[in-house]
């Protein structure tokens, strides 16, 4: 394990891990990173000092033809039925949620999603919707603050911001739960894509992966998260390195927590 992640970390100075298959780079983001490896349950700590400067990719998804679009604004929505149009969308993303079935897209307008505008904590994504923002901007001019009581069947009471559920994707919104112990996503024995996003100043980690859960975590940002970038706990033998080993084209300023 250990030599896996020196591995990893030696791409990340040479680059080469934030550059793999970019074709054209639309997005410039300067950054002097510091990436800290921990082991949990052991005592190494495996600094490493990584100055970059040059482009993060941006791969953005189009929505599926025939896709229902159904959208939301924090600012100039209304949570009333018929609402969920372009022309008069909805206000709350927990009100669309509760609305979305399987191969809807919750289509997010710019603003601040929080309680003051509706939203009830966690958001508990049903499967196979997908919840999108503006991949360009990593998701900064979409922003979810807030979080709430989790019951985890593997770790009981939580404060998280989302649950993560079967098929999902989201992309493009940034997480902040600034709760005590608070967690940007939950994934749970799920399988979410969670690409083009932003996960800042959550006060313990942005994403937390536990059980039987195989999600795809790509591209996205992680900084000034108390706690760390994203953790990995209980999960099958083998299966916390597989999906680390999978994680393409992060950037963080937290620490990155993998079990042995």
């Amino acid at each position: 394990m250990t030599a896996h992640l020196d591995g990893k970390i030696a791409s990340l100075k040479r680059g080469s891990y934030f550059s793999r298959n970019i074709a054209r780079p639309a997005f410039l983001l300067k950054v002097g990173l510091i990436s800290l490896i921990v082991l949990v349950g052991g005592s190494k700590l495996s600094p490493a000092s990584v100055a970059l400067e040059g482009t993060l990719p941006i791969h953005t998804a189009q929505i599926p033809y025939g896709a229902t679009v159904v959208y939301v604004n924090p600012g100039a929505g209304s949570d009333t039925p018929g609402a969920g149009t372009q022309a008069a969308p909805y206000r709350s993303i927990y009100y669309a949620l509760q609305r979305a079935s399987a191969g809807t897209v919750v289509q997010l307008e710019r603003g601040s999603y929080t309680q003051e505008t509706g939203e009830v904590f966690p958001l508990i994504i049903p499967p196979g919707v997908v919840l999108r923002g503006e991949e360009q901007t990593k998701g900064q001019t979409v922003a979810i603050i807030g979080g709430g009581v989790l019951i985890s069947p593997t770790f009981a009471r939580q404060n998280v911001a989302i649950l993560a559920g079967k098929d999902n994707e989201i992309r493009g919104i940034s997480v902040t739960n600034p709760n005590v112990r608070g967690t940007g996503i939950w994934v749970e024995s799920t399988n979410p894509t969670i690409k083009n996003c932003t996960f800042s100043n959550n006060h313990r980690e942005g994403v937390f992966i536990t059980g039987t859960a195989n999600p795809k975590v790509e591209e996205n940002v992680f900084v000034q998260n108390k706690g760390t970038a994203f953790l990995l706990q209980k999960m099958p033998a083998g299966r916390s390195a597989t999906i680390f080993s999978k994680i393409r084209g992060l950037v963080w300023r937290s620490a990155a927590i993998l079990p042995r």
